[in-house]
């Protein structure tokens, strides 16, 4: 009998070890770092001519950035409305280096299930460091077709690029964390 009651002692002791461990981990590891906050005027958004971001720096040691772009403050939900837009990354050298693009809408309607409703409003990428200390910015082209009506329409274009150099490691942690202090309670309670 007592075999039995130091193996249960045991297993709580090594899921609650194993759960302090994984919340340590995650809460030790590097957290995002914001680099670039820049909102460019939809007005100006074209097709030939670019809106031109700010430089922000990146640093070797970082490695993984993430880049938001997203309209702002959100898009209308007007049928038919939509916004593309192509960003060009180029580093200090003017030598593009990476693209990225997205159509932002919001569309609804009505079918045999009822009403619905979708849209597209932000999208996020990572990029990762060429191994060295730079400045990257950002052109950006685009079309856009909004109608003109009463309701409030996007102002601006947001980009936003954060240091990002250990989020995925800390969130599997975490994750792995409360599985195991889930593990921890159930066998708390057998």
């Amino acid at each position: 009998m007592a075999g039995k009651i130091s193996d249960k002692l045991f297993a709580r002791l090594l899921l609650l070890f194993i759960f302090v461990a994984c919340l340590f981990v995650s809460f030790k590891t590097t957290k995002r770092r914001k680099v670039a906050d820049v909102q460019l005027p939809i007005d100006s958004l074209s097709k030939t001519k670019p809106l031109v971001t700010p430089s922000f720096p990146v640093k070797k040691k970082v490695g993984i950035y993430s880049l938001k772009m997203s309209v702002y403050p959100h898009m209308t939900h007007v049928n038919g409305d939509f916004i593309y837009l192509m960003a060009e990354m180029y580093d200090s050298e003017d030598r593009r280096i990476n693209e990225f693009e997205n159509e932002y809408w919001w569309e609804t309607g009505h079918d045999s299930d009822g009403t619905w409703t979708e849209k597209e409003e932000s999208e996020s990428w990572m990029f990762k460091n060429r191994q060295k200390n730079d400045s990257l910015y950002l052109e950006i082209y685009g079309e856009k077709s909004l109608s003109k009506s009463l309701y409030y329409h996007p102002k601006s274009v947001r980009i936003q690029v954060w240091e990002d150099p250990q989020a995925a490691v800390a969130k599997y942690f975490l994750v792995i964390g409360i599985v195991f202090l889930v593990l921890f309670i159930i066998f708390l309670f057998t």
